[in-house]
């Protein structure tokens, strides 16, 4: 009881800990327990080419850059400077089938940009050419019954985002596999991203 309470370990059934010792099998959350839950760019492609070091936004054209900024701002719950004023005319949430989110934006001169973030396969299968604005909606409301394009599009970045392992996870998993308990990951995220991670910790 005493180690337990060292190890935080809190237990509302005592005779839970006598089923736990049975266990040969650990099915554990990737993201928020196996790693930090934190997204850090790793590596990043903007305008056809590598972006290097990421966040070099000197390599990007005004226009380029303007676009990112744009798309980040839509698509994050964070802050983002130098913005441009922008109207979202429509909003498709999040789909677990589809596997991507997206907004359409008015800009201060008219202009209408589209904005597909997600999985990046398929997101880059959508990618073929520039979206025309004609296609827009003009009324509030054919807006409401209006659907976001999801082809023809125009790839403007591809970024490689990291969500570091949490310290003490890889020696944890080491101790359960050589006690015989093996220790599964479930996760959501594309099997390579799940593999990566497994790799990171020699597993």
């Amino acid at each position: 009881m005493r180690k337990m309470m060292a190890d935080k370990a809190l237990v509302r059934r005592l005779s839970a800990c006598e089923t736990m010792g049975y266990a040969t099998t650990i099915c554990s959350d990737k993201t928020g327990t196996l790693t930090m839950n934190q997204m850090t760019v790793v590596e990043a492609y903007a305008g056809g080419k590598k972006n290097d070091p990421p966040g070099n936004k000197s390599e990007l054209s005004p226009k380029l850059h303007s676009l990112l900024i744009e798309g980040v701002a839509q698509n994050t719950n964070g802050s983002v400077n130098d913005v441009e004023e922008s109207s979202i005319i429509h909003v498709f949430p999040f789909n677990s089938e589809k596997k991507r989110a997206g907004v359409a934006v008015q800009t201060a001169d008219s202009e209408v940009h589209i904005h597909w973030k997600g999985a990046a396969e398929i997101v880059l299968a959508c990618c073929t050419r520039t979206f025309e604005k004609e296609n827009v909606p003009a009324t509030e409301e054919e807006r409401v019954h209006w659907s976001l394009p999801e082809d023809t599009l125009v790839l403007l970045a591809i970024v490689g985002l990291k969500d570091p392992c949490r310290p003490g996870v890889k020696d944890s998993v080491e101790l359960c596999q050589k006690s015989g308990v093996k220790v599964k990951m479930v996760t959501g995220d594309n099997v390579k991203t799940a593999k990566a991670i497994a790799v990171e910790w020699n597993t």
